[in-house]
C-alpha cells in the first residue's frame, strides 16, 4: 500500500516535470542590496521584493536587536490570550497613522490577513467579485467563507459593473476585492472607479497594498495615499514583508471594524501573536520606510527607465506601471530558458509559470529594488534584450 502512495506522489511529480512546472528552492547564501548569491555565485537581484533595501538597514536591525533584548524572542500566546503586548498596540496606532485611518490591526502575514478578513467579513449568502489577477491568498480566502465567487475581466471596471447589476441584488453581502500594484504584471487597478462602484452597489471594499506600501504615496502608504482613497476603503490591506524589509501584514480600518476583525478574524484570534521583538522592528520600519522619499522616486524612475528601454526593444510588458516589470513570453519551456540564459549572463530572475499567472502567460518578472544604480540598469536591459535576441523572444 505505501508503494501505491508513493506512485501517486512520483506521477504527480512527473506531470509537472513534462510540463515544465516543477519548482524547487534555492539557497540563498548572501542576499545584500543589489546582489545576491546562490550556488557560489553573485547575481544582480531582480527576484526581490526588498523594494527600499531596507532587509539589512543598520537601523532596523538594531531596533530589532534591542526589542529582543527588552521582550525576548517569543510572544506567550495568541493576541487575545497573553500575547498582546505593548509594542503590539504601539505598532497598531503606527498602521492608522500610515493609512490614514482610525485604527489598525496586526496580521502575522498578509496571507492571514486577506484569509481572516474576507473570511470574518463574508459567508454562504455573500458575494465576492475579485479582479481575475487578484493574489492566490484573496481566492483561498473567499472559499474559506463559503461567498459566491465571481471574477471580473483584469482592471475593467465596465465589467466589474456588469457583473455587480447581474449578482448584486441575490445576496445579503457583497465585497470587491482588488491588489491596488498587482504582483505579476505591475499595473495598477483603478482604485479610484472601484472605490464608486463600491458607494454605488453598497458592498465593502478590500484592497491589497501589498507591493504598494512603501513605494507608492508621499509617505509610502501605497496607491490608496497616493489617489487620498484612505477613506474610501473599508480594509486597507498589506504587508511589511516586501519594501518594509521585515515581517508581518496589516489592515488599516474604522474603529467599529477592528473590534469585529478581533472577534472573528480565525487567522488572528487562533495564531501565536508575532514576537514582540520582530513587532518593535517594524516600528522602526514604518518610521523609516515614510523617510525614503528619495529612494521611493528613484526606484520608480529606474523602473521607468528599464520599461522605456525594454519596450523600445519589442519585449511585451503587460501594462507595468511600477517597479514590478513583467517579460511575458508564453511558453512555459521557453520561459525556463529565457531564465537560464539571464542566470548565465549575470542576472537573477525568476521563471513564472501557471498556476502563478494564467496558460500561456508565462514571464520573467523582474523586481526593481533602490540598490540598482541607473548604470546597473542600463547593464541590466544589454544582457535582457541580448538574450531576448538570442532566444528569438524579440
Amino acid at each position: 500500500m505505501r508503494k501505491n502512495r508513493e506512485k501517486i506522489i512520483n506521477d504527480e511529480l512527473s506531470a509537472l516535470n513534462a510540463k515544465f512546472l516543477l519548482r524547487f528552492t534555492r539557497e540563498v547564501e548572501n542576499l545584500r542590496g543589489k546582489s545576491i548569491t546562490v550556488d557560489g555565485r553573485q547575481y544582480f537581484n531582480l527576484a526581490s521584493n526588498d523594494y527600499l533595501n531596507l532587509s539589512n538597514d543598520t537601523e532596523l536591525i538594531n531596533a530589532v536587536r534591542e526589542g529582543a533584548s527588552e521582550y525576548g524572542v517569543g510572544s506567550g500566546g495568541s493576541r487575545l490570550i497573553c500575547g498582546t503586548h505593548g509594542v503590539h498596540a504601539a505598532v497598531e496606532e503606527k498602521i492608522a497613522g500610515m493609512k490614514k485611518t482610525e485604527r489598525g490591526v496586526l496580521f502575522n502575514s498578509g496571507y492571514n490577513a486577506n484569509l481572516g478578513i474576507i473570511s470574518a467579513v463574508l459567508d454562504s449568502n455573500s458575494l465576492a467579485l475579485c479582479d481575475r489577477l487578484n493574489h492566490a491568498s484573496i481566492i483561498d480566502g473567499v472559499k474559506l467563507s463559503g461567498a459566491k465567487l465571481v471574477r471580473y475581466r483584469h482592471c475593467d471596471c465596465e465589467d466589474l459593473e456588469v457583473k455587480l447589476e447581474q449578482y448584486r441584488g441575490k445576496f445579503k453581502k457583497a465585497m470587491i476585492i482588488t491588489d491596488s500594484i498587482f504582483s505579476m504584471d505591475g499595473d495598477r487597478a483603478p482604485l479610484d472607479e472601484i472605490c464608486g462602484l463600491s458607494e454605488k452597489y453598497d458592498t465593502f471594499l478590500l484592497v491589497d497594498e501589498a507591493h504598494a506600501t512603501g513605494v507608492f504615496g508621499a509617505n509610502g502608504g501605497g496607491l490608496s495615499e497616493e489617489m487620498n482613497l484612505a477613506e474610501r476603503i473599508d480594509f486597507n490591506m498589506g504587508t511589511f514583508s516586501k519594501a518594509a524589509g521585515i515581517f508581518g501584514a496589516y489592515v488599516g480600518l474604522t474603529r467599529e471594524k477592528k473590534k469585529f476583525l478581533i472577534n472573528k478574524a480565525r487567522p488572528f484570534i487562533y495564531t501565536t501573536a508575532l514576537p514582540p521583538a520582530l513587532v518593535y522592528g517594524i516600528i522602526r520600519c514604518i518610521e523609516i520606510m515614510q523617510n525614503r522619499k528619495e529612494e521611493r522616486i528613484n526606484l520608480l524612475k529606474n523602473a521607468g527607465t528599464l520599461r522605456g528601454k525594454l519596450l523600445s526593444a519589442g519585449f511585451n510588458l503587460s501594462n507595468s506601471s511600477s517597479q514590478i516589470i513583467p517579460l511575458v513570453v508564453g511558453h512555459e519551456q521557453k520561459t525556463t530558458h529565457f531564465a537560464e540564459y539571464l542566470r548565465r549572463e549575470g542576472v537573477f530572475a525568476v521563471a513564472i509559470r501557471p498556476p502563478t499567472v494564467p496558460p500561456g502567460t508565462s514571464r520573467i518578472r523582474l523586481s526593481l529594488t533602490s540598490a540598482l544604480s541607473r548604470k546597473d540598469t542600463r547593464i541590466i536591459s544589454e544582457i535582457i534584450i541580448s538574450a531576448g535576441k538570442s532566444l528569438n523572444i524579440i
